[in-house]
């Protein structure tokens, strides 16, 4: 069972899902550095461990973000252990190439219960939390969030919810004073990156306006130059604060 009896007093509490690795481990890690109590959520438990034994702020809380129980399971842990919770960053996430022809049931449901339920629901129960210290929630989307994709049809319109859940949230809940925000990355050089079986080469292609994966207009090329290569997840974790309510930083 998790315990926080051996935890300094932080004024910063934060959940982080995805934590065992990628961006959420960079984004749980900069918490933790910072001295805050960083709820760290994972199926790897083991990457997890091993987070924790770096960090002693970090509680492990090890399971499937889609699992029905893990909502309540985290919001009755930060209620025992503070109650507020002043950021929520959702991190977890999956890619899935595939064409419109390509597309199938299963990939569909599964892109879009972890970006757009998953989220949905774990931000729900901890709406609490996030009120009473006037929280933020950060979501992570993808430039293919807002760009059109030749290749990952599924992934990119579950991104794109995410953008709309965002600008969606942020009018909802600013007279709760809880502030809502996401970050778009390029390619960042993660697990899910080496997963999808994309070379450096493809993605960095992938990543810009005119490229293989994508279409944009030209003019649109000097805004976007800093999408043509690929991000480490430690750059992409810099970018959690100080962001406009509903706001879009591109990676």
């Amino acid at each position: 069972m998790t315990t926080m009896t051996t935890l300094p007093t932080s004024p910063s509490r934060v959940v982080v899902t995805g934590a065992a690795a990628g961006i959420g481990h960079a984004t749980a890690a900069a918490f933790a550095r910072t001295g805050a109590v960083v709820f760290a959520v994972d199926r790897d438990a083991d990457g997890l461990a091993d987070l924790a034994g770096r960090h002693r702020t970090v509680v492990p809380v090890p399971g499937d973000v889609c699992a029905p129980d893990l909502p309540d399971r985290l919001a009755g842990l930060v209620a025992e252990n503070g109650g507020g919770l002043d950021a929520l960053a959702h991190v977890a996430g999956c890619y899935r190439r595939g064409t419109l022809a390509a597309s199938d049931p299963a990939t569909l449901e599964e892109l879009f219960a972890l970006h757009v339920v998953a989220p949905t629901l774990l931000t729900q129960a901890l709406l609490p939390a996030l009120e009473r210290a006037g929280g933020a929630v950060v979501a992570v989307s993808s430039t293919f969030g807002h760009r059109a994709s030749r290749t990952a049809a599924g992934y990119a319109a579950s991104k794109a919810a995410v953008e709309s859940l965002t600008r969606t949230w942020a009018v909802e809940l600013a007279p709760r004073g809880i502030r809502v925000n996401a970050v778009a990355p390029g390619p960042t050089e993660t697990g899910i990156l080496a997963a999808s079986g994309m070379t450096a080469d493809a993605s960095g292609r992938s990543a810009r306006p005119n490229g293989s994966g994508c279409a944009g207009p030209a003019r649109r090329r000097r805004r976007d130059r800093g999408l043509d290569r690929r991000a480490r997840p430690a750059r992409v974790d810099d970018r959690t604060g100080g962001f406009v309510d509903g706001g879009l930083t591109h990676g």
